[in-house]
């Protein structure tokens, strides 16, 4: 994985302006009050359930849990005066870390609550020191943030004082700091929460992409045969050569290829068959049999065999034994495309997981032709056990034929599904969550799975994938306002076109083409910014 710089990831994230406002709006109000109020009546009321009674949405963060009850509300706010002058202390000093005030407001408050409320208690000092504290007022979070920034970022390594939240706070907002000078404190302060969020979908995507990588590798290196199908821009043809890759098989490497089938492709691009030669001294041009480029691939697997059998590691074995073999992975993007049967011709056979040794050989159609005995095809062909072959397809498509069950019996099958696979997305930051949603938003009025409804003769083979609203980034401008003007750009200039493929032909497809345009442009629901606990 390649790492970026803190400040990479700080410019990509959606600044969440609701609750940046809010967060600028009502802590100099704290401050102000802190300072000058020893009586919490005194306090403006509206500041002051701000700063201590909300429990839900709060400025610095929201808690769900951990917050004071009512009754430790009342015996706090009963012994006010005392609290008070701790929080005048940490109100004054926006220089300096006030480590033992911060934990002699701690033990101060947990005299009168029934258990340790330390996130409700740090929120209390973070809303004071704006300067010194970040808005990440769980412990949890903060280990949580660190062990992330050391796996995604460039950032030196930072020690995690274990129970101390206040010093770790501390190093996490002047980490913070030194890479977003000479950006104002009150906007620093906020960016922890927002990247910790923001690393966090990039860790999901990326633990759902590496879930299917899992289970594709698993299921092609039992059945040798496998196809990825799914909607349209679900991300088949990346898993496939991301499943190559943790097979070994790279491009760079040799031991993985890639070709698209098309109408036109055929038996003697695949297989073999007879090419033209240059011509020769008289200008006379003549034929001779070329192999394809399956059976060329096939060649190079034969050759590793016997490179790792003269090395003295024996032949390949079954893959629940240590296999030292290097693996070669044959992807066929879009194998529905081709007219299957004839592209393969009698490799149809060959292709069949029980049929791959040199024991069982076929005869090509140019068989006679091959007259080098060295070649290992001389006496037949064969599919080794070393190759192993990837097909993606998009099964809606109108233009291509069916693959026969002959065919679909030789391959496991893995359905890639829009909301499963959106990994693609992780560079629109704290975006990626709103586009998600419309995407959701869109396939489910496509068709629903879960409630089984929605446009007559679709299904969930017509949903949307995650690589069309990729191309947002073709609109967006840098700072990401034209969102509005991008999403409609996307409509007008990619996502319409394939709807009205769909639909065409079908009943109301003008008024269906209408709904999914509406859906698509409703209000999605919006992550309010607020720290989950």
């Amino acid at each position: 994985m390649i790492k970026k710089s803190l400040k990479q990831y700080c410019s990509e994230i959606d600044l969440w302006d609701t609750w940046i406002n809010n967060y600028k709006k009502y802590v100099p109000l704290f401050i102000k009050e802190a300072t000058t109020k020893t009586d919490w009546k005194t306090w403006d009321e509206d500041v002051f359930k701000e700063f201590f009674e909300r429990s839900d949405g709060q400025c610095v963060s929201s808690l769900r849990q951990g917050y004071f009850t009512k009754n430790e509300q009342q015996q706090i706010k009963e012994h006010w005066n005392e609290l008070a002058l701790l929080l005048k202390k940490i109100a004054d000093s926006q220089d300096f870390p006030q480590w033992k005030v911060y934990q002699e407001i701690k033990h101060w408050i947990r005299r009168f609550t029934s258990q340790d409320r330390k996130a409700a208690t740090n929120r209390l000092i973070a809303s004071l020191q704006p300067n010194l504290l970040c808005t990440i007022v769980n412990e949890d979070n903060l280990r949580e943030l660190l062990s992330k920034l050391e796996t995604y970022t460039t950032v030196e390594h930072i020690d995690f004082d274990e129970g101390d939240w206040f010093k770790n706070s501390h190093k996490i907002f002047k980490l913070f700091q030194k890479v977003l000078q000479p950006q104002n404190v009150m906007d620093i302060v906020t960016y922890p929460w927002q990247i910790l969020q923001h690393l966090r979908y990039i860790q999901e995507g990326q633990n759902n992409m590496n879930s299917y990588i899992e289970v594709g590798k698993e299921l092609i290196e039992k059945n040798y045969n496998l196809i990825l199908t799914g909607a349209p821009g679900t991300g088949k043809t990346y898993l496939a050569k991301e499943i190559a890759k943790v097979m070994g098989a790279t491009m760079e490497n040799g031991q993985c290829v890639m070709v698209q089938f098309h109408p036109s492709y055929d038996y003697t691009d695949f297989v073999e068959g007879l090419r033209p030669t240059p011509p020769d001294s008289r200008g006379n041009i003549g034929f001779e049999r070329k192999d394809g480029v399956f059976k060329e691939f096939c060649k190079r697997a034969i050759s590793e065999i016997d490179n790792t059998n003269n090395s003295g590691n024996g032949p390949i074995q079954n893959e629940l034994s240590n296999d030292k073999t290097k693996k070669f992975v044959f992807i066929i993007d879009e194998i529905n495309r081709g007219e299957v049967s004839k592209i393969f011709g009698e490799l149809f056979f060959s292709i069949d997981p029980g049929y791959r040794c040199d024991e069982v050989r076929v005869k090509t159609q140019y068989q006679n032709l091959i007259t080098d005995t060295t070649d290992p095809f001389y006496d037949g062909f064969y599919v080794p056990k070393n190759v192993y072959i990837i097909g993606t397809m998009n099964d809606i498509d109108r233009s291509v034929e069916s693959m026969d069950f002959a065919m679909r019996r030789r391959f496991a099958w893995k359905e890639v599904k829009a909301n499963e696979n959106t990994s693609m997305l992780d560079s629109f930051g704290e975006l990626k969550e709103e586009i998600i949603n419309k995407m959701n938003c869109l396939n489910n009025a496509i068709w629903d799975e879960k409630n089984n409804e929605g446009i007559e003769g679709l299904s969930a083979t017509y949903h949307i994938g995650g690589a069309y609203f990729k191309k947002l980034e073709l609109y967006l401008n840098e700072n990401k306002s034209n969102l509005k003007e991008a999403y409609q750009k996307l409509w007008e200039n990619h996502l319409r076109g394939v709807l009205f493929e769909y639909l065409r032909g079908s009943f109301n497809a003008a008024d269906n083409l209408k709904m999914l345009e509406e859906v698509y442009n409703s209000e999605d629901i919006q992550n309010d910014g607020m720290e989950r606990q």
